[in-house]
Parts: C-alpha cells; structure tokens; sequence
C-alpha cells in the first residue's frame, strides 16, 4: 500500500551535513539539493557525490524502518514523498524538527508540483493538496480518459500543463499505453492512446519539452520506443531498433540534447544513447559486479544520476561511462526515486 511522507528540513546544529543558513541552499531549504528515497532510507547531497542520511539532519523524528518511498515530488519548501505506507502522511517543517501526520482513504502512486501545490494519483481518484500534506480528493477515476489509474502512472509538470504517461487496463482487461495532459490537474485529455500490449516505463519534463519510454506489443528488442514531444500534447515516435539487452527502465536527456536510456539485467547496468532525437542509438554494458537494475534517472547540474536496485548511485558526466558506489558507507535496501530541486 502506499502513502505520502512531507518533508520540509531543517538541521540541528550537531549534524555533519550542510545546515539550512548555508548560501549554498539558496532560497529554500531544498533548493540544490539532490534528494534519493527507497526502502528503508532518505538521502540527500548537494554535489552529487557526498551524500547524508536524514538522520544526519538534527533529530531524527522520521522513522523509516519498513517504509519503501517511491516517488518524489519537491518545492523549495517543502518535500512530499509516496511510500508504500497506506494513507500516512507525515511532514517535517523547517526550523525546530517537528512532525505532523495525517491520513488518507487511498494510496497514491505518483505525485508532481507546480512548485505552489502538489497533485497525486491515487487508486480511488486524483488528489491535491496546497501544502503537501492535507489532501483532498478532486475526482474520481470516472472522467479520466484513459481508464483507471492503478498500472504504473508517471506524472510531471512543466510548461504550464501536467502531463501523465500510464500503462492501463482497458474494457476487457488488456494492457494499452497512452499519454494524456492537463492544466488543471482535474480536467484530462488524452493526447496519445496506443494498440493493446503496450507498456509505459519512465517519463521526463525538461527544458526541451518532455519524452516518454515504453514498449509497444510484445516486449521485444525491435519495440523499444521513445515518444518525444516540445509540449505534451504532439508527439513523435522513435524505435529502438534491433538493439539487444535488457528491456529499459529510465531515461534522461543531457543539457546538450543527448537522450540516455538505462536498463539492468543479470550482468549489471546496460547504456543506450542517442544524440539524433532518438534515431540511432549506441549501446553497452557499463556497470558489471552482478545483477543490478536502475530504477530512476535525472541530469542535472551537468551530469546523470541514477539509482540503483542495489542501493547505489550512478553517475557520469556524459552518459557513457559510468560509476556506482553506495551513498553511506553501510549499504541500505533499494533507491527508487531520485530528484533535483531547482
């Protein structure tokens, strides 16, 4: 089951981590900070490279044992995290460590922010809250158009609309892929809906506009796609044609334009990249060490990030050669989530 944890930092004066009076913070207590959720753990860095545990932070006031976080959502305020946790939400506020908890009747699968409020998919309906922490439910699944919200969604902001990319169900129980968009957040509008069979794995929102990464019939190598779109609601198809390895997981795309796509198999992490919008693409295995899988990827700061099933952190500078190393010196269980806060 899964529910929301709010965080807004603040550090004690002992911690061994950067405090929130650091200019480096800028004006939030979030902002520049690389932040990585899973089971059992919270990690935050400023680099990229040095990275701390919440505990790190003053008091420790958020128990994490049993809790696996899955998807990040974050202002310069004010941090929301799903948890598979049913309808407990938790907040921290900055300054003194305090906590506040509330509950909601559903679990919710993915979150995004406008940076003033936070919306969230929920199996019962979609939901949003002004402050991260109280929220309410603004509609059930009913008018949504591309069936229920239960299978895999991702959900962003960006360029003044929220944009979803889900695998869904459909009238006689077949899987089908489609992408859909929204101002509002209430009122939806399916910009793409594929054949059945399809399957959605990752979406990003950057300043290029946003893509998608699925798979179409039968997950094979030949239907391997990306869908590349400046706006969220006129798309184009590229085929990961004749590629071989595991089927993708995430992707993320270079200031420069180069899309990056990671999958992971039995002998560790596979990289494909493109730099012609998704028509050709190079491949390779480029971290070993055993089975492995990345579960959530962004560039920022003039490098990819990805985290790992395993519990570590990839990085590299050009998307094609990586490193991986565990952000603590005792591993923990796996990262899920990874997020940016500009």
């Amino acid at each position: 089951m899964v529910g929301l944890v709010t965080l807004a930092l603040g550090c004690g004066s002992d911690a061994t981590a950067p405090t929130v009076d650091d200019p480096g913070l800028g004006d939030g207590p979030f902002q520049g900070w690389f932040i990585a959720a899973g089971e059992n753990r919270l990690v935050f860095s400023q680099d990229g490279d040095d990275w701390y545990d919440v505990d790190q932070f003053g008091e420790s006031v958020l128990n994490l044992t049993g809790r696996s976080m899955i998807d990040v959502a974050a202002t310069r305020t004010r941090l929301v995290l799903t948890e598979v946790n049913e309808g407990e939400i938790s907040r921290f506020q900055s300054g003194p460590d305090r906590m506040e908890v509330r509950t909601i009747p559903s679990p919710i699968f993915a979150l995004a922010t406008d940076q003033q409020s936070f919306l969230g998919f929920g199996r019962y309906g979609i939901y949003g809250s002004s402050d991260g922490l109280d929220f309410a439910l603004l509609d059930t699944n009913l008018g949504f158009p591309l069936g229920g919200l239960e299978v895999n969604p991702n959900l962003v902001h960006g360029g003044g609309r929220y944009v979803t990319a889900l695998t869904f169900r459909d009238a006689v129980l077949q899987f089908r892929m489609g992408i859909a968009t929204s101002e509002d957040g209430i009122t939806w509008e399916a910009t793409n809906v594929w054949a059945r069979q399809g399957f959605h794995v990752d979406l990003l929102e950057d300043e290029f506009g946003f893509v998608a990464l699925g798979v179409r019939g039968v997950p094979d190598d030949a239907n391997r796609v990306v869908w590349i779109s400046p706006d969220g609601l006129t798309w184009s198809e590229q085929r990961f044609a004749g590629l071989t390895g595991p089927t993708p997981r995430t992707l993320a795309r270079a200031s420069s334009g180069r899309l990056v796509v990671l999958g992971g198999g039995e002998q560790g992490v596979y990289r494909w990249y493109s730099d012609d919008e998704g028509s050709t693409w190079q491949e390779d295995q480029v971290i070993g060490g055993g089975e492995d899988a990345p579960l959530d990827m962004l560039f920022a700061e003039g490098r990819f990030l990805a985290v790992l099933e395993s519990g570590r952190i990839a990085t590299s500078v050009d998307g094609e050669s990586w490193t991986a190393a565990y952000p603590a010196s005792t591993p923990g269980g796996a990262l899920r989530s990874i997020h940016y806060v500009k």
